[in-house]
């Protein structure tokens, strides 16, 4: 599963730059680029929700969240998300640690 963040991080750049630079020479390589941008971001949500667990800083229970949590869940800084606890029932802020 590491390369899997090594290649998205790859196609997020290679998007990037093909989606500026590809408005100059063709339409279809700004497409192309912005769908490799949207591949890769959806792969890199993916890649964070099956490698890391969370801990709630109020009650220190660890816990998984779904894609769709790691997707709209508010970012509070690096590797902290606002998530609803399944312990306490509450939003709180969570610290998320790379699963060994």
């Amino acid at each position: 599963m590491k390369w899997l963040g090594k290649v998205s991080a790859g196609l997020i750049i290679i998007g990037t730059i093909m989606g500026s630079v590809g408005a100059f020479f063709d339409i279809w390589i700004t497409f192309i680029g912005l769908s490799m941008l949207l591949i890769g971001a959806i792969m890199v949500v993916y890649w964070s929700t099956k490698n890391f667990i969370w801990k709630c800083s109020n009650c220190n229970n660890t816990f998984e969240i779904t894609w769709q949590q790691n997707l709209l869940g508010m970012n509070m800084g690096v590797n902290d998300k606002l998530l609803y606890c399944p312990y306490c029932k509450d939003k709180i802020d969570c610290k998320g640690k790379k699963k060994v």
